[in-house]
């Protein structure tokens, strides 16, 4: 009787002009079967409703609620549902939706006007926002939410807890590979170190190789072999060059001494030869020496002054290879310590970004180890539970337990604490 009941006013056939108390129970009924939320629970953006008006099959739709707060329903426009309870938000369409003419098609295809009773408007959340469940779970992120949700079943949607919150698949494995990865940035730094002292001894800032200071391996003996034997190459090759520009610059000095000296000597042969055809110029205009004499002595001074010509230009010449020879002894000692500075820098630069990454790796190390033991010892750390509630616009966090109640909206924030983590701010 009950089903024929509401077939018939569900279809619009001579029973649709049932009103009044019967159709109140029966959208009571049809209410009833889904789920609803607790009768303070305020509406908000990405709720979803369903409204409803008993005997109408055309008129069911489900209206997400937008970013404005707002819901489009038919006949009506835009509501404003945003802080309002269920209760309030039927109560609103059962005032506004029995204003307005709605057209309702027959089995036979026609289209009849229908007044909706107020009894006749159901409305109901068909679907709630999501929660949220944020930190050390196995999957963070979004959850559907159901009435009745606890704390306890959003984290078990989630996976549970992630007792290696560092998401390392297998603990042990990964922590072989950091010991790997640690001892070979320790190579590394060693490498640094003594390439490090090695320029600074080609400095002159140290004497030695402080190989006390380093790990007490077969690889960093390596090293530092490797590194005394680039010293010794080193400095035999610099000695070597400026030993040979020191040779030339002496050589070359030795050489302007000879032809300073003959230069001195055709100085003087240029001056005899020049006061010897003066003289015999003079005579020569008294009539006492002759024509060929003369040019005998014109000729003596053209030759000597070409020869102090070419005496000056060798001298000058080799004075300025000897300069140029100097130079280059000192500019090769300016442009090594250059080249060493720039090598200690980078070098310098290199171990302080090898250290910094055995920083973060012994921290990985001593994390992962605390997993190891928790593991071993059939221990996780002690969870941290805070519920974050925006409640009438004002943000509000809450510690909580895993029985604690949620409401659409919340965000769940894991923390897993351990007893080992105690000390671990000074290391």
């Amino acid at each position: 009787m009950l089903s024929k009941f509401i077939f018939e006013i569900a279809t619009g056939g001579p029973r649709r002009t049932v009103r009044g108390p019967a159709l109140g129970w029966l959208a009571a009924l049809i209410a009833g079967t889904a789920p609803v939320a607790a009768a303070d629970y305020r509406l908000g953006a990405g709720d979803s409703l369903e409204i409803t008006v008993v005997g109408m099959t055309d008129f069911r739709y489900k209206l997400p609620v937008d970013l404005q707060g707002e819901i489009a329903v038919p006949y009506v426009g835009a509501l404003s549902v945003s802080g309002k309870t269920v209760p309030e938000l039927r109560k609103e369409l059962q005032e506004r939706l029995p204003t307005k003419l709605i057209r309702q098609r027959t089995l036979e295809g026609r289209d009849v006007p229908v007044v909706v009773l107020p009894e006749e408007v159901v409305v109901t959340v068909a679907e709630y926002r999501p929660v949220y469940v944020n930190g050390d779970v196995a999957h963070p992120g979004e959850q559907p939410f159901r009435p009745g949700m606890t704390v306890r079943k959003a984290l078990a949607l989630a996976g549970g807890y992630d007792i290696m919150r560092f998401r390392a698949s297998n603990p042990f494995l990964d922590s072989a590979d950091l010991r790997g990865e640690y001892e070979s940035l320790l190579t590394s730094a060693a490498k640094d170190q003594l390439q490090i002292w090695r320029i600074q001894i080609m400095l002159g800032q140290r004497t030695s190789f402080d190989l006390k200071s380093l790990p007490q391996t077969q690889a960093v003996a390596d090293l530092a072999t490797t590194e005394d034997a680039q010293l010794k190459v080193l400095e035999a090759d610099f000695t070597k060059e400026k030993g040979f520009l020191v040779e030339a610059s002496r050589k070359a000095t030795a050489q302007l001494a000879t032809l300073t000296s003959q230069r001195s000597s055709e100085t003087e042969g240029l001056k005899a030869d020049s006061e010897d055809y003066d003289r015999l110029k003079d005579l020569m205009q008294r009539g006492t020496v002759p024509m060929l004499r003369i040019s005998d002595a014109r000729r003596n001074v053209l030759l000597s002054s070409t020869r102090w010509l070419q005496a000056a230009a060798q001298v000058t010449q080799l004075e300025r290879d000897r300069d140029e020879i100097d130079r280059k002894v000192v500019r090769l000692a300016d442009q090594r310590r250059s080249d060493l500075l720039k090598e200690l820098q980078e070098a310098t630069t290199r171990l302080n970004a090898t250290r910094a990454r055995m920083d973060a790796v012994s921290e990985k190390m001593l994390y992962t180890g605390i997993v190891k033991s928790q593991i071993v010892r059939g221990k996780g750390g002690k969870p941290s539970l805070s519920i974050f509630r925006n409640e009438e616009g004002v943000p509000r966090r809450m510690d909580v337990q895993e029985d604690a109640d949620l409401f659409p909206g919340d965000t769940i924030e894991v923390a897993l604490t351990t007893e080992y983590a105690v000390g671990l701010g000074s290391r």
